[in-house]
């Protein structure tokens, strides 16, 4: 067995909050929907599927304008590390670093930069998006995120 093997194998599974816009909630499977349907929430299919492929426990959860939708999230389920997909809130779109820094104050581990350039690149092919979130991944499995101070 490969080194790589090994290290996917010792892999401590991740509960994953994905913040993503309301409107843009990935369903379960893309059946039953056009190609034109999925080009609106094709990123965040693709983003969720991987890391359910990667075994870890995954919740898109859909946001507006809400913080406190978040923050019943976190304080309810507990999650590793949030994935934030927002491109906007409350429609405007410089609003989402607030989300970033509303995320900060809870001590939320969170990816965001390496994660901005693969939403950016939306036609990614889905082995390019394993590497990313695998990487991303790799680095919180392994503690190098401060973890907040309840889940010491």
């Amino acid at each position: 067995m490969t080194k790589a093997k090994q290290k996917r194998r010792d892999f401590k599974k991740l509960r994953v909050l994905v913040l993503v816009h309301e409107d843009l909630i990935p369903p379960e499977s893309m059946e039953g929907y056009s190609d034109k349907e999925m080009q609106e929430w094709k990123a965040e299919y693709d983003v969720v599927t991987t890391l359910r492929e990667m075994q870890h426990e995954v919740r898109p959860l859909g946001v507006w304008d809400d913080l406190g939708k978040i923050r019943k999230e976190i304080d309810q389920w507990n999650p590793h590390v949030a994935f934030n997909m927002l491109e906007e809130f409350h429609g405007v779109a410089v609003y989402d670093q607030h989300v970033v820094s509303y995320l900060e104050l809870l001590r939320q581990p969170l990816r965001v930069g390496e994660f901005d350039r693969l939403r950016r690149r939306r036609h990614l092919a889905i082995a390019g998006l394993h590497r990313a979130v695998g990487h991303l991944l790799d680095r919180l499995a392994h503690d190098r995120l401060r973890p907040r101070a309840h889940l010491r």
